[in-house]
This record gives structure tokens, C-alpha cells and sequence, in this order.
């Protein structure tokens, strides 16, 4: 049995650290539910990220399922309405992404000025979406190339039946121009009076991220 999996907690980790040494303190998540492994394992990898920092707080954590883009849209709209909003936000699923890059253009979010932004997966798009979007790059062709070479050993062995293997591959992240330092953050939102949201910019509907078109 041929057992193909991808490192869940390590990059959302990364991803975290990667926020605090940026000077981040209120870094929201969102990502899939915990009733899936993979939901529970990268809220793991968000959590155990943030303990050291002591700069955990669960009003900050949003999980739903991973193909609910709405999850993502509205959950990133209502996290910064909060009193205390976040100035960063790590996402744990490709379509939640989607979602969180649509509502920032529709609320005139600025990206990285009123938010720093980690994505997840690095479709083409992602890397001409502003400044580039900070993202989790998932290893396909790495998982692929490992794939492939197990069956065509297993075809020179012949061997019956075929052994266990178990490959996990770690994604790594990719830092582009949508995150920025809490000193950056804080001269730029000087002249907007803190919120992000006290006078956002006009946006149109006609300049949401075009993501079917990125899409495999």
C-alpha cells in the first residue's frame, strides 16, 4: 500500500512565525474544520505557533469546510469588524483563500498596508495578485515524481505482494509583497485612524480575483 500525504501542521507553523517576526501579534486563522484531519492537524500547527508568543486568542480562529467559500468571504469580513481586529491572517485551504482575496478587493482592504495576508496553495494567479501574495506552496510535483518512481520500482521488483511505503512531503512557503512589518502597518494606517474599515476604498465586483481562471 502506497501511502502519499502532505505535512499539515509544519507549514501553517512556518507560516505563523513567519507573521510574528514580522512583529505580529493578532494573527487570525482560517481554515478547514477539525472534524477533518487535515483541518485539525494545520489549527494545530496555528496554535502551537502562537504559544510561545503567548498570543493566542480563540475569537481569532475560524474553521469550516474546505470548499465553503462564503466561510472564507464572511469570515474575514466579520474579523475585521472586531474591536480589536487582527493585522494578519494565515489561510489553511485554497478555496478559503480565494474567498479572503475576492472580499479584501470588495472591501477595499489594502494588502499588506491594512492586512498581511498568507495564503494557501500557489496557483499563477496568487503570484500576480498586487505585490504577490505570501503564500504555502503545496509540493505537487515533488509528490508526483515520488509517486511515479515507487510504481516503476515496484514493476523492475516484481514483487507480490507489493510493500507498505508511506511518503509525507512538507509544502513550504513562498514570501511575496503580502505581508509587511507591524511598523510598516502601523505608519500606513496612521492616516486611516487605526481600523482598516473606518474609510475603505470603493471597490468594485469587476475587480475581484479572476481565480477560475487559475484553476486546474
Amino acid at each position: 500500500i502506497y501511502t502519499l500525504s502532505l505535512h499539515d501542521a509544519l507549514p501553517i507553523c512556518l507560516a505563523v512565525e513567519h507573521l510574528l517576526q514580522l512583529g505580529h501579534r493578532r494573527i487570525a486563522y482560517i481554515g478547514p474544520s477539525v472534524d477533518l484531519p487535515t483541518g485539525a492537524a494545520r489549527l494545530k500547527g496555528y496554535r502551537d505557533a502562537l504559544a510561545l508568543s503567548d498570543s493566542h486568542d480563540p475569537a481569532l480562529e475560524l474553521c469550516g469546510a474546505p470548499d465553503d467559500e462564503m466561510a472564507g468571504g464572511a469570515g474575514i469580513a466579520g474579523l475585521l469588524r472586531l474591536t480589536r481586529p487582527p493585522s494578519a491572517v494565515v489561510i489553511a485551504g485554497v478555496r478559503h483563500t480565494h474567498a479572503v482575496v475576492d472580499e479584501c478587493i470588495a472591501m477595499g482592504i489594502r494588502v499588506p498596508e491594512d492586512l498581511s495576508v498568507v495564503g494557501f496553495g500557489d496557483e499563477a494567479g496568487f503570484g500576480w495578485w498586487g505585490a504577490g501574495l505570501t503564500t504555502i506552496s503545496l509540493p505537487v510535483s515533488e509528490m508526483a515524481t515520488s509517486c511515479g518512481l515507487w510504481f516503476l520500482h515496484q514493476l523492475r521488483q516484481r514483487t507480490t505482494p507489493l510493500p507498505s511505503y508511506r511518503s509525507i512531503s512538507v509544502p513550504s512557503l513562498v514570501i511575496r509583497g503580502s505581508t509587511r512589518a507591524v511598523a510598516d502597518l502601523d505608519v500606513a494606517q496612521a492616516g486611516r485612524h487605526g481600523n482598516p474599515l473606518a474609510s475603505p476604498k470603493t471597490a468594485s465586483r469587476d475587480t475581484r480575483f479572476k481565480r477560475e481562471a487559475y484553476r486546474p
